[in-house]
């Protein structure tokens, strides 16, 4: 299934070496998109309120994008599990739009209600550089803990109806 859907998303937040120890929530909007059967892209696109609206905005585009390649498909449970990628995979084009953001973690991809539910475990360490006129995250590499780039964040995100959204069965 394809498809390109908005999520309303709680993250929180650790420290890189104790992931456990969460910050309270932060709300936002999420785009998740599934152009293939293997690959799954969640862009964050902006501050949400505490409450879950009714529906997403309009007016949402993607910002930073993680890329997840499908590592595990569970029938019987009903998930789809996908591992962030550090580097963007071979084939995956973003658009200029969005800047690819490396990360270590998992997706699980679920439904709940009926509707797409994603449930997301990660850290990264990031250095910036420019290219194109614009900032990108890379990999940072060597020890990660002493960057201000560098930390753990877990999110749960929900189905959101979006005028833009798109599915494809």
């Amino acid at each position: 299934m394809n498809f390109n859907i908005a999520m309303h998303n709680a993250l929180r937040t650790a420290a890189y070496e104790t992931p456990a120890r969460t910050a309270a929530p932060v709300f936002e909007y999420l785009i998740v998109q599934r152009p293939d059967a293997e690959t799954i892209t969640i862009s964050d696109a902006g501050r949400a309120p505490a409450d879950k609206p009714a529906k997403a905005p309009d007016t949402l585009s993607a910002n930073n994008t993680q890329v997840g390649t499908l590592i595990r498909r569970d029938a019987e449970a009903g998930t789809e599990t996908f591992i962030l990628n550090r580097f963007l995979p071979r084939g995956v084009v973003l658009p200029r739009s969005e800047a690819f953001f490396p990360a270590d973690g998992f997706v699980v991809l679920s439904t709940k209600d009926g509707r797409p539910f994603v449930s997301v475990s990660g850290r990264h360490a990031h250095a910036r550089e420019i290219a194109g006129g614009r900032f990108v995250a890379i990999d940072f590499p060597g020890e990660p803990t002493s960057s201000a780039s560098a930390f753990t964040w877990h999110f749960e995100a929900s189905y959101l109806p979006w005028v833009n959204e798109t599915s494809e069965v």
